[in-house]
């Protein structure tokens, strides 16, 4: 495509057009009859999307895991970033503690503040209606949305999650729930 500048004429002299008037230039990349040039892929996406043709049995090998657990945040373009915590230096320097025993330690923490609260709420109720909810939900006779009390439901809620956090302690080998009887 052949520009031209745009020659003025004042009083019959022919003065070239300013500098700072521009013509119109076509998209470089070409167009697609009957889309606007914004629906188009942009050049990042398509060398992304060959990237990935050319490459694909080489990206699905597979590969190690990270064990340390930090996710990369992805940017808006898709792309990952690790910073500070993709080091090389990061993952030699950080302790390893997503290991059964930090497991186990979460756990009992968790635990603890169950039970606790779990005896804040239990005194909100009768002794008797609280010891019946919990004997009828490790029954099975009852289920939490049966409830209706919002504070039978609190016991009842918190009596469940106190269960489930001890079977999965019991699950991992806690050493002083094994021998504990339900």
């Amino acid at each position: 495509m052949e520009h031209r500048r745009s020659v003025e004429s004042e009083e019959d002299v022919e003065v070239p057009s300013p500098v700072w008037t521009r013509t119109e230039e076509g998209n470089r990349y070409g167009s697609v009859p009957g889309l606007e040039d914004e629906e188009l892929a942009d050049p990042e996406e398509l060398e992304r999307v060959a990237f990935i043709e050319d490459w694909w049995p080489v990206l699905a090998l597979p590969q190690p895991k990270r064990e340390t657990g930090i996710r990369p945040e992805i940017d808006e373009s898709g792309y990952k970033d690790w910073g500070a915590f993709g080091t090389v230096d990061f993952e030699r320097i950080c302790p390893r503690h997503f290991s059964i025993d930090w497991k186990r330690e979460r756990l009992r923490e968790e635990l603890s503040y169950a039970v606790y609260v779990l005896g804040s709420v239990c005194q909100r109720v009768r002794v008797d209606e609280a010891c019946l909810t919990m004997k009828r939900l490790r029954m099975g006779e009852l289920a939490l949305s049966e409830i209706k009390d919002s504070d039978l439901w609190a016991v009842g809620k918190w009596y469940l999650r106190c269960r489930r956090l001890r079977d999965d302690l019991r699950k991992l080998g806690e050493p002083r729930l094994v021998a504990s009887r339900r």
